[in-house]
Parts: C-alpha cells; structure tokens; sequence
C-alpha cells in the first residue's frame, strides 16, 4: 500500500504570534458579556465621576471678548507684499497676540488693566495674562476672538479694551513699517539692478574694442574671416607636411645607399670585378672603363714599350735564323726560346697593367660617386630641415589663429551671457519698478486684520466646558474600567471561535470535532468531523513529507487529546490501514483504559529493554488497531527518552504500522511530550472549545517551535459545524469496564483527557 505524505503547516517553523494584542470588538464584547457586574460597576462608576465634575468643578462668572474680521486676502493695491494664505496669516496673528514683548508687556502699562492683572497675577504678571488671555483662530472662517475670563466683569473689560488697543497699534506699525522697509528695499534693488546693467554694458563695449567689432554684423564677418584665415593655415600646412614627408624619403633613401658606396670602393683594390660588380650594383653604380681604354692605357706604359720592343727584337733575331739554321738546332731553339719568352714576359706585363689600371680607375671613380652621393645627401638634409621649418611655420600659424578662434568664442559667449543677463535684469527692473510705483501710492495703513465686535462682557464661560469636562472625566472612567475588563481577558482568553487560533496564532486549522458525550452511540456528524480532519492530513500536503508517526498533544489536561487520538487512530484504520495508538502519557496512562486493556508492560519497559517488542503490543476489539499502553515509569523510562533509545523504537514500530498515533500528556506540564513530538513527523494540536486558553497554546507552539517540531494544526473538540449533515449511521460500540470503546463499524464519543 502507498503510504500518504503529511501535510505542512503554513507556519509552523515561524515562531508562535502573540495572542490578544489585537483589540477587537468581538473581545470587548466577550470581555463586558463575561463580567457584566463588574461592567456595570464600571458604568454607574462613570456617570458619578460625571455628575460630580458637573457639580462641584468651579468655572468663572464672566468672559470678555473682542472679535477679529481677518481678510481672506490682504486688501490694498499689492496686498501688503507676500501673500500668506489665510490659516496661517490667523495663526501668526494669534501668536501676535500673546507676544509678551510687543503685547503683554504693553497691556499691563495701562492703568486699569495693569492693576486688574496685578491683583491676580501674584508677582507674574506677563505669565498669568500669557496663561488666561484665549485666542480662538479656527479654521473655516474669517473671525479671531480673543477672550478672558474672571469674575470681575470690570477688570475683566479693562484687560480686553487695553489688549484690543495694544494689539492694533502694534499690527499697524508692524504692516505700515514693513511697507516702508519693503519701499527702501525696493530702491536699494532697483539701484544695484541698474548698476550691474550699466556695468555688464561696459564690458561688452570693452570686449567689442579687444575684438574691434561692436556690432552683431561685424562679430559675424570678423568670425568668417577667421574661419577663411584658419582653413588657408590648414591648406599650408598639410602641404609643407607633405613636402616634409617627402625630402624625409629622399634622404632616407640616400642615407641607405651611402653605406654600401665606401665598402665598394674599398673592395675594387684587392678583389675580383664579379664580386665588385655584385657589391656595387646599384642606381648609382660608375661605368667601368672599356678594353680599348685599358688597352690605350697599358701601351703608353714604359715598361709596356720596352717589353714591346723586346718582344720585337726577339722576333726579328728569330726571323732572321729561321731559315738559315736548320729547325730543332741548338741556335735554333735558343732564339725561339727567347722569343717566346718576351713574348710571355710582355703579355704578362699586359695583364698586370691592366688589372692595376682597372682599379685605379675604378676607385677613382667609385670615389668620385661617393662625393657625388654625400652632396646630395648633405643637400636632401638641407631640404629636410627648410620643410620641417616650414611646417613649424605653418602649426604656429594654425594655432595662432586656433588662438584667436578660442578668444572669439570666449568673448561670444560672454556677449551672450552679458545680453541674456541685461534682458533678465531689465525684465526684473520693470516688475519692481511697478511695486514701487504701488508702494508710493498705497495707503498706509493696511486692513487684512479689522475689528468686527468692539469688546464685550457676557456671563458664563466660553463654550460647553462644563458639559466637555464632565464628559471626559465620566468617559475616562468608563475607558479605564473597560480597559481593565479587557486586560483581564486578554490574560485568561478561551478558545470560544473554532477559527480562534488561526487567526490569533496562524496555526492551521485542520478540522472541528462536534460536543459529545460518554457513553452514548457515535453519530454521523462525530464521523465525518473525524474523517474530514483525517482527509485533511492525508491529502492536503507537498508530497516530499512523509507522514508516520504523529504526536497528539494539548497544553493542560481536560482538552480532548485522549478522545482525538483514540478518534484519529480508529478513523485511519477504517480507512484501511495499520494503525498503532501510543500511551505516551506514562505519569497519568488513560488509552488502556478506554480499550479495557492491561497497562504494562508497555512503552516504558520497552524503553527500558526489560521487554521486546511483541510482549507490548495489545489487539483491540477495533480492527487494524493496536495499542502499546504505557507501562510503569521510572527515571531510566526518562532517560532513555532524552537518548535515542525512543527513535529505535519508533523505527521498528514504522516498520510493522502505518501509521504511529501517540496520546502524549500535556505539553505544558510534562517534558515527556517534547521529547517525543521532538522525534515525530508531525504534531496535532487538541484544543476544546470555551476551556483551552490562547495564551495556553502560544506558550505551546512557542516550545514546539524551539524544538524544531513540526506543528500540522490543531483540531478544535466541542465545535459543531454550521454545515455539519446528522446521518444517523447507528454505529455500534463496545463497553468494557473503565470507558467507551470505538466498535468495528466506527469511532464512539471519548471523554475529555
């Protein structure tokens, strides 16, 4: 069988919200429905306290009053100068008021009030006139009072008259002197304007004498030839960059063809013509001298003539023997021989002359070109030199004129600002000029503030204060007394909503279950709350959670978690699986005793290892569930769940059930549930309706949450669903001794545990 994943609590691992912090009108109600004498302590409390502030507070007999009409808008040709929107033109004027030096101080120099204050005022006479003098500035309409109040009605007319009479004098010296120091202000801005015109004026008539045009018409021809001047510089100067660029070349090439003409010339003294004529090859190679020059050369040597005459006189002995002596002859030979060898002696001589004449005229000339090449190549460095002064001449030229450009533009822009600040200044010259000439013609005395009601005296006190004062007072105490009710319930606030601790909480809800009773059959309404909460944990969750063994826990006893998880397992096993109900509360064990079944051994001998695993195991009448009682508890029980002994036992018990439903004790009271929720896969939460407190089950959540445990929801017992269906299903039930028992056919009533 595939087994279900759990499902996940929206905020299980967020730490537990504050309950009651939220004051609603539901607990308010439930707070005065809750205690109503105490409520009506409180009310009848508050109507005295009201009577009595209505009878016996002490209030004055008079007030005197001198009203303000306070124009919308200031009156007059300029309004006075800023406008100030009427709210808080009347808030400065009720601060004009109650000024102790202009005001105040001036009131209590009139006799009569002066002394009037002085016989109330004990030694402070300016503080007790600034603490009782009133100024009613409201909002919405164009009149300030101003009043005071006694019981005198006298001294009280005396006061107001001198204030009226102060207040005014002051207003009008404080409105006509502004004016007169607007106007000075005024004349002393239109002169430095006029000033800065006239300044602003002298230098653009000295920019227009630097650049020797002072019109727009001539700045603009003055521009074009500057612009024609600068295109001309540019023209010369790319052409002498050009010209540059080009004896540059010419020298580089001459300077590179000059190495290689010495080394020539070296080289015709000693070496053969086909490696001179491989080095000197070249644009600049000498013709070499031809044969018949050689020739005409080497028969004008002396030793070339000798030899020649040599070889003539030997020839002519020769011929002269020939034929007198007989061939192959001693004198025969003889005289061949030496013909031969003036022969050869002068052929010799021939060649060596010749390759003596050779290299002298060649180095000759090769010296003559390298001369030659040396001339030019002094003349291409001369030509180097003038066209790089030539192109110096030229950039100088261009950034004189980029010189002057730059000085045109400056002073243009200058023009600019200068004409863009006259016209600004002189716009602004004819709006001043305007207030003053309104500021010349406008009366001297302002009237935004005139006086509406001369000052008067009426009995009794400004306004309702007595019906106010008592209200407040009778209504502080109500508040207080309702405060208090509602602290009182916020501190001991019950579950009485089935949606409660979700909201309060934000636990999730995962169903309801409806009031029972012990001893009486289950109805269809108990068994489709308890499946529709066994759905909701099945189904409603990510599938990566597996869900095995779960921990049903309340925070204090009497809250139904006995009779949820006897209900919850029962429901699972109808639902076709192994089911196994744990007794996990071993101080106060109470699952035996619903299935009429032996307590031990159990849970804490297993724990203990005094037992195995089959020894523990209890068949109850209801199939596919099996109980594991909780045994005798002891301080090892204790230990051995503080360590790891628990999470064995829970493996091997996952490995025969599907599901591990455990009956914890109160989690408030007993540190044996924390342990055991510590090690589950999830936690459900039993809380009863109008018993368990909120508060209760924050502190719960807060210490599950500590934990690390995963908190499913919680399920509310005693909660009837508006939209519950009462089948009557006629379930049967089993009853041993000690309780109710779920039968076969499905889940019967369990009492609160």
């Amino acid at each position: 069988m595939t087994r279900p994943h759990a499902p996940v609590a929206p905020d299980a691992a967020n730490p537990a919200k504050k309950p009651g912090l939220k004051i609603t009108p539901r607990l308010v109600w439930n707070a005065v429905r809750g205690h109503p004498f105490l409520t009506a302590l409180t009310v009848g409390l508050a109507g005295t306290v009201g009577g009595l502030v209505w009878l016996f507070m002490p209030m004055p007999k008079y007030t005197a009053y001198v009203v303000y009409q306070v124009a919308s808008r200031p009156s007059g040709l300029i309004g006075g100068g800023d406008y100030v929107d009427l709210s808080s033109y009347k808030q400065r004027q009720a601060a004009m008021v109650k000024n102790r030096m202009h005001v105040l101080k001036e009131v209590l120099k009139d006799p009569a009030a002066g002394a009037a204050v002085e016989a109330k005022a004990q030694g402070e006479p300016i503080s007790w006139l600034e603490k009782n003098l009133q100024v009613d500035s409201r909002t919405g309409n164009e009149f300030m009072r101003v009043y005071l109040e006694g019981d005198n009605q006298d001294e009280l007319l005396a006061v107001i008259k001198a204030v009226d009479k102060t207040y005014m004098a002051v207003l009008d010296r404080q409105e006509n002197g502004d004016r007169k120091d607007r106007l000075a202000n005024l004349e002393k801005s239109i002169k430095d304007q006029e000033d800065q015109i006239e300044t602003k004026r002298k230098q653009m008539g000295n920019i227009g004498y630097d650049l020797n045009a002072h019109t727009e018409i001539g700045l603009s021809a003055l521009e074009r030839r500057l612009d024609d001047e600068l295109e001309r510089a540019r023209g010369d100067l790319g052409r002498a960059e050009r010209d540059q660029n080009e004896a540059v070349a010419r020298e580089k090439a001459l300077s590179n063809s000059l190495p290689a003409l010495a080394p020539v010339a070296r080289l015709l003294l000693g070496l053969p013509a086909a490696v001179v004529d491989a080095a000197s090859d070249g644009p600049h190679r000498p013709a070499p001298p031809t044969d018949a020059q050689v020739d005409a050369e080497v028969a004008r040597d002396p030793g070339m003539q000798a030899a020649e005459a040599k070889v003539s006189a030997s020839k002519k002995a020769f011929e002269s023997i020939k034929g007198l002596i007989q061939e192959g002859t001693e004198p025969f030979k003889k005289s061949q021989d030496e013909f031969q060898q003036a022969t050869a002696d002068r052929d010799q001589l021939r060649d060596q002359l010749r390759g003596e004449l050779r290299q002298k005229t060649a180095a000759a000339m090769y010296e003559l070109a390298l001369k030659q090449r040396q001339a030019e190549l002094k003349q291409a460095r001369e030509a180097v030199a003038q066209a790089q002064k030539r192109v110096r001449d030229a950039e100088a030229v261009r950034d004189a004129i980029d010189v002057r450009i730059g000085k045109f533009d400056d002073y243009r822009q200058k023009l600019d600002t200068y004409r863009k600040d006259i016209a600004h200044i002189e716009s602004l010259l004819g709006t001043m000029r305007a207030d003053r000439v309104k500021l010349n013609v406008e009366p001297g005395v302002q009237k935004r503030v005139s006086v509406s009601d001369e000052p008067y005296v009426i009995a009794g006190v400004e306004g309702n204060r007595r019906v106010r004062n008592a209200g407040l007072a009778g209504a502080g105490v109500l508040l207080a007394g309702l405060a208090g009710l509602v602290g009182w319930e916020v501190r001991r606030r019950r579950v009485t909503r089935s949606d409660e601790l979700a909201t309060a909480l934000g636990l999730p809800l995962l169903g309801t279950i409806p009031p029972t009773e012990a001893g009486i059959e289950a109805s269809g309404e108990l068994v489709e709350a308890v499946d529709s909460a066994r759905t909701v944990l099945l189904h409603g969750h990510p599938a990566d959670r597996p869900l095995r063994t779960v921990v049903v826990t309340s925070a204090l006893p009497g809250e139904g978690k006995t009779s949820l998880s006897g209900h919850l397992a029962i429901s699972l096993a109808r639902a076709g699986y192994r089911t196994l109900i744990v007794d996990g509360d071993v101080h106060s064990p109470s699952v035996h005793q619903v299935f009429d079944l032996d307590n031990g051994p159990g849970l804490c001998e297993l724990l203990r290892e005094e037992v195995g695993m089959d020894a523990v195991l209890r068949p109850t009448p209801v199939p596919g569930v099996t109980v594991l009682p909780a045994g005798r508890w002891s301080l090892t029980t204790r230990q051995a769940l503080v360590g790891d002994r628990w999470a064995a036992v829970r493996r091997q018990l996952e490995k025969r059930y599907d599901y591990v439903v455990i009956d914890t004790a109160p989690l408030l009271l007993m540190t044996d549930s924390l342990l055991l929720a510590r090690n589950a896969d999830g936690v459900i939460l039993s809380a009863l309706l109008g018993v368990t407190q909120v508060n209760s089950v924050a502190e719960m959540q807060t210490r599950l949450n500590s934990l690390g445990a995963r908190i499913l929801g919680v399920i509310v017992n005693g909660a009837r669903s508006p939209y519950s269906l009462r089948y009557g299903y006629g379930y049967g039930r089993y009853k041993p001794a000690g309780g109710d028992v779920p039968a076969a056919a499905g889940p019967v009533p369990l009492s609160p545990a």
